[in-house]
């Protein structure tokens, strides 16, 4: 995730995805929804758009 031309917060990966904020961070915690968090000591997660909809489209298919 080099490139930030794309890149959504943790509502926008939510919604994409069909969790509640809460079940995203838990899966961020857990390594299965990849991120990055911002510097800061309230650092915020973000996510590259096409790997969030790449996922969305795994778990249609389940």
């Amino acid at each position: 995730m080099t490139d930030y031309s794309d890149v959504i917060n943790a509502r926008e990966a939510a919604r994409i995805l069909g969790l509640t904020k809460s079940t995203l961070q838990r899966r961020i915690a857990a390594g299965v929804v990849p991120c990055r968090k911002l510097p800061g000591r309230l650092g915020q997660f973000v996510f590259d758009r096409a790997e969030i909809e790449h996922l969305a489209a795994e778990k249609a298919t389940r």
